[in-house]
């Protein structure tokens, strides 16, 4: 660290707080996909909320690739994660 910087070592890391709101972003798209007949503008509200998911995970990568993952916590709900976001793009895609 050089003199004058504040950076927080302990925080740099990326956390499973990093991972969370993408995870929380996919939840819309599940519920559009079990409560709706899967007709155009559903299925377009989907991709949309599943692009913003991805977005946020992109987002989470750039944190990650800057400070590391830290802890296991971290790297299990990354695969969560990415689990979603692949089987949501899956099932949206058939």
């Amino acid at each position: 660290m050089a003199v004058g910087d504040t950076r927080d070592d302990v925080n740099e890391g990326a956390t499973e707080g990093t991972w969370g709101p993408p995870l929380l972003a996919l939840a819309p798209a599940l519920l559009i996909r079990i409560m709706s007949d899967r007709s155009g503008p559903w299925q377009a509200a989907a991709w949309t909320v599943w692009g913003l998911a991805a977005a946020l995970t992109a987002a989470g990568w750039a944190t990650a690739v800057r400070g590391g993952i830290r802890r296991s916590q971290g790297w299990a709900t990354c695969l969560l994660l990415h689990v979603g976001l692949a089987v949501q793009a899956l099932s949206l895609a058939s």
